[in-house]
C-alpha cells in the first residue's frame, strides 16, 4: 500500500478521517516529522551539538512512523472489509427468510379475515331479515289497529310505530314495559361490509400511505406475488366445494 505525502513528506491527516486508529498513527508520524525537521534546522544554523547519529535515529524514526501509518492504515480497511463482508452474510440470511413472514401464514391471515367478514355478513342478514319482517307486519298491524280503534292496545304490546324506508331503512319503534322506548333500525348487511373496508382502508391510509390500487386492482397486484389469495376462501366454503 501507498501513503501519498505532500509536498513537505508530511502524510495527508484526511486518510485518518472516520479511524480513530489511523489518526492517531499520522499525528505520531507528524511529530517525529517536526523533531527531525527542527533537529536538521540546527544543522543549517551552524549548532555544533547536533550529531550525525541523532539525525540518523531521527530519520529512522519517521520512516518507523510512516510504516505505522501504513499498518493502521490496512488494519482500519481490513476490519472495514470484514464490516462489509458481515453485512453482506446477514442480508442474505436475511433474505433467505430469516425475517421475513410466510407465504402460507399470509394467506393463513388472509382466510381468516374472509371468514370473519362472511360471519358479519351472516349475522347482518340474519338481522336485517328479523327487522324487515317485523317493519312489515308492525305496519300491517298499525292499520288494523287504526281501523279497529286499537292502537293502545298495540303499544301496550310493544308496537308504538312503524315506518318502511328512508336513509335507516325500515324501522319499528318498541316500547318494552320495563325500558324507555327505543327504535329498531335496519342497516344494509352490504353497507356493514363496505364499512369494515373503509375502517380497514382508513387505518391502512394512517399507517402505510395511500394505495395506488382499486380493491380489484389491489387484488391482482397482491395475487400476483401471493396466487392463492385469488382463490383463497374461509373453510366451510372450502368444505362445500370440495363436496
Amino acid at each position: 500500500m501507498t501513503i501519498t505525502t505532500n509536498p513537505t513528506g508530511a502524510i495527508d491527516p484526511a486518510l485518518g478521517l472516520g479511524r480513530p486508529e489511523v489518526a492517531t498513527s499520522i499525528e505520531e508520524h507528524a511529530q517525529a516529522q517536526q523533531l527531525l525537521a527542527a533537529l536538521e534546522e540546527k544543522v543549517r544554523d551552524g549548532d555544533p551539538g547536533v550529531k550525525p547519529a541523532e539525525l540518523r535515529d531521527a530519520r529512522e524514526v519517521v520512516n518507523f512512523a510512516r510504516l505505522r501509518v501504513q499498518a493502521a492504515q490496512r488494519a482500519a480497511e481490513r476490519r472495514e472489509r470484514e464490516e462489509r463482508a458481515a453485512a453482506y452474510a446477514e442480508l442474505g440470511a436475511r433474505a433467505h427468510g430469516a425475517d421475513i413472514v410466510p407465504d402460507a401464514q399470509l394467506v393463513q391471515a388472509f382466510t381468516d379475515a374472509l371468514a370473519t367478514l362472511d360471519r358479519l355478513a351472516a349475522l347482518a342478514v340474519e338481522r336485517s331479515t328479523a327487522i324487515q319482517s317485523i317493519a312489515a307486519g308492525a305496519m300491517q298491524l298499525l292499520q288494523v289497529a287504526d281501523q279497529h280503534g286499537e292502537r293502545d292496545v298495540l303499544r301496550a304490546a310493544g308496537i308504538h310505530n312503524a315506518q318502511q324506508g328512508g336513509l335507516g331503512g325500515p324501522q319499528v319503534i318498541l316500547v318494552p314495559a320495563d325500558a324507555p322506548p327505543y327504535t329498531l333500525t335496519d342497516v344494509a348487511p352490504q353497507d356493514l361490509l363496505m364499512a369494515v373496508l373503509g375502517r380497514v382502508q382508513a387505518r391502512a391510509t394512517q399507517t402505510l400511505g395511500d394505495s395506488e390500487h382499486g380493491p380489484s386492482a389491489a387484488l391482482a397486484e397482491a395475487a400476483r406475488v401471493f396466487p392463492d389469495l385469488a382463490t383463497a376462501a374461509p373453510h366451510h366454503e372450502q368444505d362445500q366445494a370440495g363436496r
